[in-house]
């Protein structure tokens, strides 16, 4: 796979969280390779998340809908405590239109930031429906706003 553009938003939206000692982290479907080979352009950038779950992680059973990538997510923001914090705190953003059910069997918060392709029904359930990530207004989720 070639290097992907970052989505609009995302680079100042990851920066944002690291700058407030935000954790966050990535779960995607990608293998490792793959996700080695998108990211190349960016390591930096994706270096700043907590922690990153990809598909082909042992601890992924089912892939997507099925929500197991999101909870070996949320586990490993805090992997000494039991239960893992409240899926009800985390929120999810979504930007492909694929596995939006996932967050939502989990219980999590989640917003749509759909591609130009998404239709009405994939946005079905949505928290919040944001035309991209650069249009995240971060005291919405309870965030320091941007300067």
């Amino acid at each position: 796979s070639p290097p992907v553009s970052l989505s609009p938003g995302a680079e100042k939206l990851i920066l944002h969280l690291q700058k407030h000692s935000i954790p966050f982290a990535l779960a995607t479907s990608s293998g490792t390779e793959s996700y080695q080979a998108k990211t190349s352009a960016h390591r930096e950038l994706f270096g700043a998340f907590h922690h990153v779950v990809l598909g082909d992680d042992p601890e992924v059973k089912a892939s997507k809908p099925a929500p197991d990538i999101f909870l070996a997510c949320a586990r490993r923001f805090s992997p000494h405590s039991s239960p893992p914090p409240p899926s009800t705190s985390a929120w999810c953003w979504r930007t492909c239109p694929t596995a939006w059910r996932s967050p939502r069997q989990r219980g999590c918060r989640w917003s749509w930031c759909p591609a130009s392709s998404s239709t009405p029904n994939s946005m079905a359930g949505a928290t919040l429906l944001l035309p991209s990530l650069g249009d995240i207004q971060p005291e919405l989720f309870g965030l320091p706003t941007f300067n």
